[in-house]
C-alpha cells in the first residue's frame, strides 16, 4: 500500500495526481472549496458520473473532479464504470430529499466548462 506523503486538496488548475491504494499520493484528496450552506440549511448536491470519471458540485460550486476512478479487487485496480450508488455522511447525521437519478451521455456544460 502506498504511503501518503501529504494531504492533497482539490485544485482545478493543478497537474493531475493519481490517488489509489498503491500510489505514493495515497487514496484521498479533500474537496475545495467548501460550497456547503450553514448548518440547518438544505444543500443542493449534483454529482455527474460518466464512464470512469465524475464531477461533484455543491450549491453550484464545483468542489471535485475525478478522472479514471478505480477500486481494488483481488490485488488489481478495476475501472469504476458501474455499480451501486451510496449516499453517506462523515461524522454527522444527514437527511436527504428530492433525490433524482437521470442518465447522461456527456457531462453537462456546468460540469464540463471547468478543469
Amino acid at each position: 500500500m502506498g504511503q501518503q506523503v501529504e494531504q492533497y486538496v482539490y485544485d482545478p488548475t493543478a497537474e493531475l495526481v493519481t490517488f489509489s491504494y498503491t500510489s505514493t499520493a495515497g487514496k484521498r484528496c479533500r474537496k475545495k472549496p467548501d460550497g456547503e450552506k450553514p448548518t440547518g440549511e438544505w444543500n443542493t448536491v449534483d454529482i455527474y458520473c460518466l464512464g470512469d470519471s465524475s464531477v461533484h458540485i455543491i450549491n453550484d460550486v464545483m468542489v471535485m473532479k475525478l478522472y479514471h476512478s478505480r477500486r481494488p479487487e483481488n490485488g488489481r485496480e478495476i475501472r469504476m464504470t458501474r455499480g451501486k450508488i451510496e449516499l453517506q455522511t462523515e461524522g454527522a447525521e444527514v437527511f436527504y430529499r428530492h433525490i433524482q437519478l437521470e442518465p447522461i451521455s456527456k457531462f453537462p456544460e456546468v460540469a464540463a466548462e471547468k478543469k
